[in-house]
């Protein structure tokens, strides 16, 4: 019979590993994305808690509205970007940070 992960008092920091390790909150990888996640110390395994869970799947449906090419558009005496509905909002604050000579990072409000 297959051993059941199990938690102590509800609280998914003291989840434990068919290995007998104990996860821990760490960033991963999920092709490409990063998440937090839980990953056991001992050997590795990850697994998700639900908020987790559905962090991950937002982040996914994010990626899969970014990815289209996008082409650059004058917008009176300056340039601009369009962006997905699902990415921003019509008054939203964007922070930009360049990070190469080829590529920004953008935060939102």
């Amino acid at each position: 019979m297959e051993k059941k992960r199990t938690m102590t008092a509800g609280n998914p920091r003291g989840m434990r590993c068919d290995c007998g390790g104990r996860f821990e909150d760490r960033l991963s990888d999920f092709d490409g994305l990063k998440s937090p996640a839980m990953v056991c110390v001992k050997c590795g395994e990850v697994t998700l808690t639900k908020v987790q869970a559905r962090r991950l799947m937002r982040i996914k449906e994010l990626s899969m509205a970014c990815r289209a090419k996008r082409k650059v558009v004058r917008i009176g005496n300056s340039i601009g970007i369009t962006l997905p509905e699902e990415l921003a909002k019509i008054g939203q604050h964007v922070h930009m940070q360049p990070v190469d000579e080829k590529t920004i990072a953008m935060t939102f409000d």
